[in-house]
């Protein structure tokens, strides 16, 4: 039993290397600085992996981010706090 599942296991690692990356969109429109914390290190592994990464989140990363394209959705965070406020 171990055997087959020592094959099974060396025969996924196999396949896992000749796996492609992928194209990852992170959907945040609306969402806090600390939510945008708590996932970035998610995102930068997948860049370090060969992945292109777009994160859609209003606030803006105060450093660039490497291989990470961010998209700020500011419209829909400031529509939300206007309902909020009133």
């Amino acid at each position: 039993m171990s055997r087959i599942l020592c094959l099974v296991a060396a025969a996924l690692v196999g396949l896992a290397a000749l796996a492609d990356a992928g194209r990852i969109l992170i959907w945040m429109p609306v969402g806090s600085k600390s939510m945008k914390i708590t996932y970035l290190p998610l995102a930068e592994e997948l860049v370090r992996r060969g992945h292109e990464v777009v994160i859609v989140h209003p606030f803006k990363s105060e450093k660039p981010l490497k291989g990470i394209t961010e998209i700020v959705s500011t419209t829909e965070i400031k529509k939300l706090l206007d309902q909020i406020s009133t």
